[in-house]
């Protein structure tokens, strides 16, 4: 054998060690992408629950597998085996969830561990279906894999260390795991694509618990294999380099029609030839055509799909959301109403600085009979030295005989209130109907002239918070009745034309006119 030919040989046998080595040891060659690193920098800043609300093909699960597998050994083999950000040491119990056994369980979840975990550290046992379900690693860690189908009373009583939801779990057996979980100081993951489950949105993503870790704004396009991939198909068809990043952006969009692709891509003599193998190749392009309209933004996005067709998207509590601040006795600040029959009632707030800007600085959800409505609106005004001289009402409170009869009044609600509100200087009128102009003005607002916001929220507005981040458009293309009482408020509030100057002029009408002839 020439010196040459032994040197390839050898070289083959080294690089087949090297790859059986990495196969066995996978794992230490995990290579977090930036939103899987995030996950394990929540854990480590000391979130005790992550939620990561991502769309398919991102490597929800892998990323999820790997993480899992290296709680049970109790560090990092690709990080130079830091601590495993679940940060107990071994042994410990760690229970994984899936929504059923043959599909979830069987052929996504398991073949994922399987992966990761290195060869020769675990034994597992199988359930009846065959599923490897129960895994012990050397170190006597334990794995054990359930399926939301599993009677609640099951998920009752576990005390372990950490728990991986790959897809929303019901609330009931949240409720159960998170119990054991607490008692332990363990900590729970996540990794869903939101079409199911709103509960988590509300409770969890939505609420102010300094525990919850959320990783969202992932798109299907944030998988660099699959960019990458396609990327590469793209510049081997003859694509620039430029042209083919026009080309990504524009399916990123979500404008990847297969007419509106093959307009783009024409050649000059009208051949389609070009748009069809492309087309056909890129294979993100494909599963976006293939999902249901309803489900894209939960599948590409990583959007909770009842929140599709969002009213307010334009809302982020990062920006609209600050502390509270005393409001100067001359801004002005104006009360707005919304009267029901079965619910509480929605009080608004909101006062208006020099430069226009608006500010929802106060609320009251609860059911009060007309008299009690306008001594909280008097009582907030005297305690706080609000500049409070208008008022607005639900137009429908005039002639609310029904609702006025129940309580056994005479009057209707516009007019026990307003002669309430007259005798503390505070003219009553009925607000604007117009949901269109008044939802355009409070888009304008959020996003604001050359994007700086004019509308901020108080912290403690917590009802109005909610609202704006479930009020959803219905199938008619118009907002719902649901989740809108104080966006109702809100938007009939920008219908006030309230500014600053304005309520100066206001209050030189005033000098001139009682109040009760106003009124």
């Amino acid at each position: 054998m020439s010196e040459s030919a032994a040197l390839e040989t050898k070289l083959k046998e080294v690089l087949y060690k090297k790859n059986k080595l990495k196969e066995q040891n996978l794992l230490y060659y995990f290579k977090p992408y930036p939103y899987q690193q995030k996950i394990i920098d929540s854990f480590n800043a000391g979130k005790k629950l992550v939620i990561m609300p991502a769309p398919n093909k991102v490597g929800k699960t892998a990323g999820a597998a790997a993480i899992i597998i290296s709680w049970c050994l109790g560090y990092e083999p690709w990080n130079n085996n830091h601590q495993s950000c679940l940060g107990i040491n071994p042994p410990v119990k760690i229970r994984i969830t899936g929504e059923d056994w043959l599909h979830h369980v069987g052929k996504t979840i398991v073949p994922e561990l399987k992966k990761w975990a290195p060869k020769g550290t675990y034994t597992t046992r199988k359930n009846n279906q065959g599923i490897e379900y129960f895994w012990e690693f050397n170190n006597h860690s334990t794995l054990e894999l359930m399926t939301y189908d599993q009677e609640d009373a099951l998920f009752e009583g576990w005390l372990g260390h950490g728990w991986w939801a790959d897809e929303p779990p019901p609330r009931s057996k949240y409720s159960g795991m998170s119990r054991g979980l607490f008692t332990t100081g363990g900590k729970m993951f996540f990794s869903m694509t939101p079409l199911k489950e709103a509960w988590i949105l509300d409770e969890l993503i939505l609420s102010d618990r300094t525990d919850v870790g959320v990783i969202d704004g992932i798109s299907v396009w944030d998988n660099p294999e699959l960019y990458g991939h396609d990327f590469n198909v793209l510049a081997s068809a003859g694509f620039a380099p430029q042209e083919a990043h026009d080309f990504m952006q524009i399916s990123k969009a979500l404008k990847d029609t297969k007419e509106y692709l093959a307009n783009w891509l024409l050649d000059e003599d009208g051949n389609t030839d070009r748009f069809s193998v492309i087309y056909n190749k890129l294979k993100i392009e494909r599963f976006v055509n293939d999902i249901p309209e309803e489900e894209r933004s939960a599948r590409l996005f990583g959007q909770f799909k009842h929140l599709v067709g969002l009213v307010l998207k334009e809302f982020n509590k990062d920006v609209h959301v600050i502390e509270p601040f005393k409001i100067p006795t001359d801004w002005p600040v104006v009360p707005m109403i919304d009267l029901h029959l079965n619910t509480p009632q929605a009080i608004s707030f909101y006062a208006k600085d020099k430069v226009d800007r608006t500010y929802c600085i106060d609320e009251i959800w609860e059911n009060l009979p007309p008299e009690e409505i306008a001594d909280e609106i008097i009582r907030k005004k005297n305690l706080n030295s609000w500049n409070i001289t208008r008022a607005f009402i639900d137009p429908l409170s005039k002639g609310d005989s029904a609702f006025m009869k129940n309580r056994l009044y005479v009057e209707d609600s516009f007019t026990i209130i307003k002669r309430r509100l007259a005798a503390h200087g505070i003219y009553l009128d009925v607000a604007s109907k117009d949901k269109d102009s008044g939802v355009r003005n409070i888009k304008n607002q959020l996003t604001g002239v050359n994007k700086i916001p004019s509308l901020f929220f108080f912290n403690n507005c917590k009802k109005h918070i909610w609202e704006i981040q479930r009020w959803i458009y219905g199938d008619d293309g118009k907002p719902k009745k649901e989740f809108d009482h104080f966006e109702e408020n809100l938007y009939r509030f920008t219908l006030t034309g309230t500014t600053y100057k304005s309520v100066e002029l206001y209050r030189e009408t005033l000098k001139h006119a009682q109040i009760g002839d106003l009124a």
